[in-house]
Parts: structure tokens; C-alpha cells; sequence
């Protein structure tokens, strides 16, 4: 492309060549944090062995006043 510049030839080029690429990093990325989410609720059931990031993120998603998983 003669005659652009730097950041159209970025925006142009490069940007497209590298969208499956950060497409894939970004599942990759969600399941990875969804992974670490649901892994506490498989192995402790039971409320009174979680870890905190749990009743932190269980509320987060049902609301303060709900009762968690």
C-alpha cells in the first residue's frame, strides 16, 4: 500500500491477518476463567469449605440477597 501510513497499514494489514489469532486467545482466556470459577463449586458443595472467591462471585452474579449455589 503506497503511501500509507503506519497505523493504516496496521489497521489494513496486520489487524485482520491477527483476528483468529485473538479470537482464539480470547476463548481460551474465558474458559480458563470459567474454569477456575466452577472447579470450587465441583469439589466443595458444601458452603463452609469454600474458598472466598466463591461467596464473592456467587453473589456478584445472583445478587447480595440470594442464596448461593
Amino acid at each position: 500500500m503506497d503511501g500509507a501510513s503506519s497505523l493504516r497499514i496496521w489497521w489494513e494489514i496486520v489487524l485482520p491477518m491477527c483476528r483468529p489469532a485473538l479470537i482464539t486467545l480470547a476463548i481460551f482466556t474465558f474458559v480458563g476463567h470459567w474454569q477456575s470459577f466452577t472447579w470450587p463449586l465441583i469439589v466443595a458443595p458444601d458452603e463452609s469449605v469454600r474458598v472466598l472467591p466463591v461467596p464473592c462471585r456467587t453473589s456478584r452474579i445472583h445478587g447480595p440477597r440470594a442464596t448461593t449455589c
